[in-house]
This record gives structure tokens, C-alpha cells and sequence, in this order.
């Protein structure tokens, strides 16, 4: 393996590196493909398989994933990725009548997913004095996003509120300024 690890952005194409050497014939090549998965790392999944000169695809990844160097190369590219693509690739190499054990190759692939916006709230008394919960979350992610808080003077920002005491709907921000002005 030229890489031990690899990161995309779920959506995009990444090359799956796995090179080998032999001196035989590439007439029983044989090349195995797995994935065990990050959501279920103990039950690994067939990806692709190189057979006697036939190409063998998992069902469910059929038009994403391909070899692309064979018989010379076991390099395979894996197009529109998933959050679920992630996890550790091995990649097994066999070539009879080459005595040699099968050469096995680990990549670890982590395919990151922007975050979404996040959804902030708050409630409580907005009275001088007042006690406020604020509250933020993302429901996309990965690696899931930090929220971070700071406290600003009211000269930056002001507290959402209209002045009929309703409340807008919830602030949609990457980063949330709330200014409580304490006298």
C-alpha cells in the first residue's frame, strides 16, 4: 500500500492504492478487495474481486467502484462516496504458481461530510436578571462539528427578539453570539 490512510469528501472519487509485484504470469492473478466497515468493523464486506481474468463487484457498489491498473496494478477507485465507504480496506494479492504468501495491504478510508446548519434555541426569562438556556446541535457531520460559545459586548450583537416579546425562529449560524446584558 503507497498510503496507510485516506480521507474524501463524501460525494467525491478517491484512488484506492495497491501495488504488487510478481514473477509469473498474470493468468491465475487473483485480487480481493474487502471493507470492514466503521459501523461494523467485525463483519467485513467483499468490494471487488479479480478472478482468472473476471471482475466480480459487491451488488451495492456496482457503478461506483472499479479497478483501474489491472493486471499490473490492484489500484481500484470508488466514485460518489458514502459515509458508509468508510472504514479499513485490505486488499489481498495472489499469483500462482508464485510461492510466496498472499500480500495483504490495510488503507484506512474516512470520508468526511460537511455539517449541516446548525439548529439554536433558547428559553427562559430575558429579564434583567433572567436565567437563559441556549442550546445548538447538528444532525450532520463527520467528524461531527464543535460548537463554540463566546460572550460579546452588546455593541456587537443584540438578542434576538422583536419588540412584542415573540421570538424569531431558531438562529442558523456556524457560530452563535448572544449578548445578555447584565447591569
Amino acid at each position: 500500500m503507497r498510503e496507510s490512510s485516506l480521507e474524501v469528501v463524501r460525494g467525491d472519487s478517491v484512488l484506492l492504492p495497491c501495488s504488487f509485484f510478481t514473477f509469473s504470469d498474470f493468468s491465475s492473478l487473483n485480487v480481493i478487495w474487502t471493507l470492514a466497515p466503521f459501523s461494523s468493523p467485525k463483519t467485513p464486506v467483499q468490494v471487488i474481486v479479480f478472478d482468472h481474468g473476471q471482475v466480480i463487484k459487491n451488488p451495492s457498489l456496482i457503478g461506483r467502484v472499479h479497478f483501474t491498473g489491472l493486471p499490473f496494478s490492484a489500484d481500484i477507485i470508488l466514485n460518489d462516496t458514502q459515509v458508509s465507504d468508510g472504514g479499513i480496506y485490505r486488499c489481498m494479492v495472489n499469483n500462482p504458481p508464485d510461492t510466496a504468501d498472499p500480500g495483504v495491504g490495510e488503507l484506512l478510508l474516512s470520508v468526511l461530510e460537511p455539517p449541516s446548519l446548525p439548529v439554536c434555541e433558547w428559553d427562559g426569562a430575558i429579564d434583567m436578571g433572567g436565567s437563559v438556556r441556549l442550546s445548538c446541535s447538528v444532525e450532520e457531520g463527520v467528524p461531527p462539528p464543535k460548537i463554540h460559545w463566546k460572550k460579546v459586548t452588546p455593541e456587537e450583537i443584540s438578542l434576538p427578539i422583536n419588540m412584542e416579546g415573540r421570538y424569531p425562529t431558531p438562529v442558523r449560524s456556524s457560530t452563535v453570539f448572544v449578548n445578555l446584558p447584565l447591569r
